[in-house]
């Protein structure tokens, strides 16, 4: 036979001898008609093997329903704040390795700031392939506190047991409007309520305080504005004096969820006093002097008060004369930083708040006060200067009947017809301030030394520590930091270590050591 005539499934064997035209290709093999070698042999389907044979079967594989080992969920990205009913910038949820069925991340929103609070979306899907997924957190309707718990579901949960971190934690933060102030009211009268809302509820209570100053300020009061936890809504009424003038309204906010609140708009008022006396002589009353205005400005771009031959102008930041760096967030930033404040008069006759510190003060310092023991302001009138966030020191020395106990020279006030203490050569008298030392007892000292032993600050030891990026010396250092400012209290070992960045200095009195930031006034 001629390999021509070859069957398929068979080849012709011109090698071997005898000579077989007519061989069949080996078990599991197939070839076409007139296939002239063993070679022509291919395997079938289900079958793996050389070209010839032999051909064996191919194993079947079997694809896993679940990921093998554990995995991991890590969660980044999650800011620290949130405006009532805002929108945080998007967090993301990391999976390694993908999921092989799916994987669910579900969040639960908990905690006195939960009123209206939600994440989107509420539960995070992870499809087969899928690696990381974002999600946003929506502020609800009240101020405080609010806790995200993450805990994982679907058909791979079981090799997904934990995410990291657990939880994060945000504060809701609201705002405060003022409406309907009255432009003017009469001496001795009391103006219509002024109305005080705001963005968010309390959940326990907060105050919105009225602080009154300007040359109508002689007798002159406000009441508060009191929110009990759930109210947006409360009035205020301002009785003037005997004098007529300007009065200037500043607010700030008090009682417990006062933390929760950033600003007030706006940020003062003003009132015109007009006199009330009818008179009975012929004679006009005398015009209230007028406060020109810079040139090239308008009422509405700037406020203008005299202040001893100066002036407090529209960016200065309006500050009570019990403000401190240590509880005002806006005052919160690193060394070099330099804030301009306007200080009202009359701080001297305030005693809510101590002056610690002779150059260089602690952050828990009135800073107003310091500016009059600096001689950089007056107490007379208002008082406009600047402080600089400087690195904190071991102590703040205490020095009697500043500024002239520091050999500096008191800030003199012109008597400008405001209210003020005028002597007979038309100057103010400026109080005599004395300072306090800070730590109050000489022992205390010693802890600051302390930082420097690595056994000591190991527990707050880390390369992952905010902004380090890995480098050994600036954990270190943010180490020291916060050994120094937790040295009292038995504070040491209560609390989880990344907890330590999140806490406010106003918030831990009883841990307070040292200070985390301190100032001078330039």
């Amino acid at each position: 036979a001629k390999c021509t005539d070859i069957e398929p499934n068979f080849y012709c064997n011109q090698t071997a001898a005898p000579k077989n035209c007519k061989v069949p290709c080996p078990t599991h093999s197939e070839s076409p008609a007139a296939s002239p070698a063993v070679t022509s042999c291919k395997c079938k389907s289900g079958f793996q093997g050389a070209d010839g044979g032999p051909c064996l079967t191919i194993p079947s594989i079997t694809t896993p329903t679940t990921v093998t080992g554990k995995g991991s969920v890590t969660v980044s990205k999650v800011v620290t704040t949130v405006e009532v009913k805002g929108v945080t910038s998007a967090a993301a949820i990391f999976v390694d390795p993908t999921p092989v069925a799916g994987l669910e991340v579900m969040i639960a929103v908990s905690g006195p700031g939960k009123t209206g609070a939600s994440t989107t979306p509420a539960k995070v899907s992870f499809a087969p392939g899928e690696v990381t997924k974002p999600f946003t957190v929506t502020g609800g309707s009240a101020v405080g506190k609010l806790t995200l718990t993450y805990f994982t579901g679907g058909t791979d949960s079981a090799s997904y047991p934990t995410v990291t971190p657990a939880s994060s934690i945000l504060s809701v933060l609201g705002k405060a409007v003022v409406t309907n102030v009255a432009k003017t009211v009469k001496t001795s009268e009391t103006t219509a309520p002024a109305t005080v809302t705001l963005t968010g509820a309390p959940v326990t209570d907060v105050e919105v305080l009225i602080a009154v100053s300007g040359s109508a300020k002689s007798g002159s009061t406000a009441t508060k504005a009191t929110f009990a936890a759930g109210k947006t809504v409360a009035t205020f009424t301002v009785t003037a004096g005997s004098t007529s003038g300007k009065l200037t309204l500043t607010y700030s906010f008090g009682g417990m969820d006062a933390l929760f609140y950033t600003s007030v708009d706006p940020t003062l008022s003003e009132i015109t006093v007009e006199n009330n006396k009818v008179a009975t002589t012929g004679h006009t009353e005398a015009p209230v002097p007028q406060v020109s205005l810079p040139m090239g400005t308008t009422p509405a771009s700037a406020v203008v008060v005299v202040t001893g031959g100066e002036e407090c102008t529209s960016d200065a930041l309006q500050v009570t004369c019990e403000t401190t760096v240590a509880k005002d967030k806006r005052f919160w930033g690193k060394p070099g930083d330099k804030y301009t404040v306007c200080c009202p008069i009359h701080c001297e006759k305030f005693s809510g708040q101590n002056v610690y510190g002779t150059d260089t003060f602690l952050d828990d310092s009135a800073i107003c006060m310091s500016g009059v023991a600096r001689g950089a302001v007056g107490t007379c009138h208002k008082g406009q200067m600047t402080i600089e966030l400087v690195e904190p020191v071991p102590v703040y020395q205490d020095t009697a009947k500043m500024p002239a106990g520091a050999g500096l020279t008191p800030f003199k006030e012109a008597d400008s017809g405001l209210e003020g203490q005028a002597s007979s050569t038309g100057e103010c008298k400026e109080p005599v301030v004395n300072t306090l030392r800070w730590p109050p007892h000489k022992s205390s000292d010693r802890a600051w030394t302390k930082a420097e032993d690595k056994n000591k600050i190991k527990r707050f030891l880390t390369k992952r520590s905010t902004g380090c990026k890995g480098d050994e010396g600036c954990a270190r250092q943010q180490a020291i930091i916060k050994y120094r400012w937790y040295c009292t209290g038995g504070r040491q070992g209560t609390m989880p270590l990344a907890d330590y960045d999140k806490l406010d200095p106003s918030g831990v009195p009883s841990a307070y050591c040292f200070a985390r930031r301190a100032f001078q006034v330039v």
